[in-house]
């Protein structure tokens, strides 16, 4: 085997410009798919955890009947049951409860629907650590009758800092309840739909409003990424009565988003394939370039004795080393270029109103998946090889006068 390893790089460099055409092709598509996967694991990554920080958690308890991601009519009765629970379950990192109503939001200028928010500022704190304060500052334990409303809803008001907002809701009983409300910051979270229609006020005064002490709307939990999370939503669900409440994946909270991530995984794998595929098929060309200026050689070789698997072995092994060479070449541009924008981030800034429901911000920052690496290195294997079948089988199947003819 390692005189025909050797042999085979020596043809490899009989024609140099060739092979570097070749090896340039593989390693520069591989790195383009490299790079490219990375780039869509880094928007699905910054997606992913920006919502469950901000809108679903990884796991979310609320009460048995509520559907969707803005619940506002049914309340968690006893959270200290599902508290207690929680305190006991491993593999929990944090956990934030809110409280989550629907109502009129006013000022002298304009009137506006919205969702009123109940927070905890300890809470918050701690389950989402990146301040979306865009101008002001954060809600805080004394702040009873202050309030965040979100950027873009604000210009809408024509509402600043300082200004006094009204808002009216429907308590728990039905009857309408107001209040007036200090305007103490701005938040941006990059959706449109939840700046232009949240405010967020401080938990108890939001509960008092309602009538409803003591009691939340729903608890978010982000969980340890080793642990299934799965396996936690069955231990919860065997502890908690499943009549009261429902515990249900950010998956399941926000099925579209979630769903966007599974089709963009399956489109960039079916891209994968086809830009490999074309990878191969330049491989092929070369192959059959190479078949075709050796076919007095591969005839000589078969007349003094040479077998015809040895002939079509000889052929796979360039193809082997060129794969090898390239991927090797590929493997590690992409990788340097995935890392150096993992680090530095890409700007898309120009293209902010495309992101803008995806709460990405305008920078992405690319994620390498080894998974993903592994699985290009193996499309790239499998293509090349299955390109270099043809023309080993042609040269295999030559007739050794026959071929000495052919050339003259």
């Amino acid at each position: 085997m390692s005189i025909f390893l050797k042999i085979a790089w020596r043809n490899i460099l009989r024609n140099k410009r060739r092979s570097a055409i070749t090896i340039s092709a593989v390693s520069f598509g591989l790195a383009a798919v490299i790079f490219l996967w990375s780039f869509v694991d880094g928007f699905q990554n910054q997606m992913a955890e920006s919502i469950k920080n901000i809108i679903t958690g990884d796991i979310q308890i609320y009460p048995q009947g509520a559907e969707g991601l803005y619940n506002v009519n049914l309340l968690l009765e006893n959270p200290e049951e599902v508290r207690k629970v929680l305190g006991q379950t491993p593999h929990i990192r944090k956990k934030v409860e809110r409280v989550l109503a629907s109502g009129i939001i006013s000022s002298t200028n304009n009137s506006l629907m919205t969702f009123v928010v109940g927070v905890d500022p300890t809470q918050e704190k701690n389950f989402n650590s990146k301040s979306l304060i865009a101008k002001g500052r954060q809600l805080e334990e004394a702040d009873e009758h202050g309030a965040i409303v979100g950027l873009p809803m604000a210009k809408q008001l024509k509402v600043d800092l300082g200004d006094k907002i009204v808002l009216v809701l429907q308590d728990r009983f039905g009857s309408l309840v107001g209040e007036s409300f200090r305007v103490l910051g701005f938040f941006e979270t990059g959706s449109d739909q939840l700046d232009n229609s949240t405010v967020d006020i401080l938990q108890p005064v939001l509960q008092r409003l309602l009538s409803a002490e003591g009691q939340v709307t729903k608890i978010l939990l982000r969980t340890d990424p080793s642990t299934p999370v799965e396996s936690i939503i069955t231990h919860l669900r065997s502890k908690l009565d499943p009549a009261r409440y429902k515990i249900s994946p950010w998956g399941d909270i926000a099925p579209m988003l979630s769903q966007l991530i599974e089709f963009q995984q399956r489109m960039i794998f079916i891209v994968v394939i086809i830009v490999l595929a074309i990878l191969g098929t330049g491989v092929l060309n070369t192959l059959m370039m190479s078949y075709i200026e050796r076919i007095r050689e591969f005839g000589l070789m078969k007349a003094l004795g040479t077998k015809d698997r040895q002939v079509s072995l000889l052929l796979i092994l360039e193809t082997i080393w060129l794969t090898f060479v390239g991927t090797l070449m590929g493997a590690g541009l992409g990788l340097a270029l995935s890392l150096f924008f993992a680090n530095h981030g890409i700007n898309l800034s120009r293209f902010g109103k495309t992101f803008s429901n995806f709460l990405i911000g305008t920078t992405i920052y690319p994620k390498i998946h080894l998974e993903h690496v592994g699985s290009a290195v193996l499309v790239v294997l499998c293509a090349n090889l299955l390109a270099a079948f043809y023309p080993a089988w042609k040269a295999s199947k030559l007739e050794p006068m026959e071929a000495m003819r052919q050339v003259g």
